[in-house]
């Protein structure tokens, strides 16, 4: 019996807990761009130039994980809890969402729980939660890359995905 308990424990992946809400910032690979997470207030995204920053636009709430595209456009936000679903998971889940320059700070796409799961994406048991797989960021032709548990999901053109929806 003890040997099925460790061989379990080798074969599930550990869970940490998430850090506490704290002030982050994510900045395009270019570093022109950056978005300030504070908890209890909107993201803010700053243009730097000349050792300055150049509010450009927000985007609601404070954000655990962000990414930037290099001409500061779209910036894509993933679930809360990062990699990891509850258990009890429901399909209406937003995993990532892409927020526009000129969309008056509201998101203009959403990749759901659902939507992984018409694709074919499976989910990773760990101990305690399910992994879906995570946000790679943006790629030097400013299309999102998004790995899924068991295969890389085609990159995300922003431009494309906020125009369909």
């Amino acid at each position: 019996m003890l040997l099925l308990l460790l061989l379990a424990g080798l074969l599930s992946s550990p869970d940490q807990p998430l850090d506490p809400p704290a002030p982050k910032t994510f900045c395009s690979a270019n570093k022109k761009y950056c978005l300030e997470a504070v908890p209890g207030k909107d993201s803010v995204l700053y243009e730097h130039t000349k050792g300055k920053k150049k509010v450009l636009w927000t985007v609601p709430g404070w954000q655990r994980s962000a990414f930037v595209r290099n001409d500061g456009a779209f910036v894509a936000t993933q679930y809360p809890g990062l990699n990891l679903l509850p258990l009890d998971h429901q399909g209406g889940i937003v995993l990532i969402e892409l927020w526009k320059s000129d969309n008056n700070g509201n998101s203009c796409w959403s990749f759901t729980v659902g939507d992984a799961q018409k694709m074919g994406a499976g989910f990773r048991r760990t101990v305690s939660h399910y992994e879906w797989g995570q946000v790679e960021g943006f790629l030097p032709d400013g299309k999102l890359s998004i790995a899924l548990v068991g295969f890389k999901r085609p990159p995300v053109d922003p431009a494309e995905a906020c125009r369909k929806r």
